[in-house]
């Protein structure tokens, strides 16, 4: 059986591919619960080290979109490919992961609603291969609001 070595010029397509597939992208990782804020208190998300952190009665599949695109004012860009929506589960609770553009620390988009509550929105710093944990407080509403902290 004959054996034949690979030259340079014949790896380099695959050595090309490999760092393409290793290096163009980033991963978000966010966690969280999603409460109904008590009393009067404001609607609001605040990073938190632990999901236990958060107290309250669990609002139910709620939405949370995640957006990697903010315009000048830190706002989400309209039809922005660079976003990700998922629904929080039956006990409030919630865990996106997802890869979005390539780059160091950048500011990132977080947004959590539900019928008949109060949309609520914050930017972070989101920080690369790190995960983020939030406590979502939402306040009861009659009407369609978002509150930006």
């Amino acid at each position: 059986m004959e054996r034949r070595l690979l030259n340079v010029g014949q790896l380099m397509p695959l050595a090309v591919i490999c760092l393409a597939l290793s290096g163009c992208g980033r991963s978000y990782h966010v966690l969280g619960a999603i409460v109904a804020a008590k009393d009067a208190a404001e609607a609001s998300i605040v990073e938190v080290s632990a999901v236990d952190e958060c107290s309250g009665s669990p609002i139910r599949a709620a939405t949370v979109r995640l957006v990697y695109e903010l315009d000048s004012n830190q706002k989400p860009v309209p039809q922005t490919v660079w976003q990700r929506t998922i629904a929080a589960g039956q006990d409030g609770y919630f865990e996106l992961k997802d890869y979005g553009p390539a780059g160091g620390a950048q500011s990132v988009g977080l947004e959590i609603s539900s019928d008949g509550y109060e949309t609520v929105y914050i930017v972070y710093r989101d920080r690369p291969q790190q995960q983020h944990v939030f406590c979502a407080s939402l306040r009861a509403v009659r009407g369609v609001t978002t509150t930006y902290n």
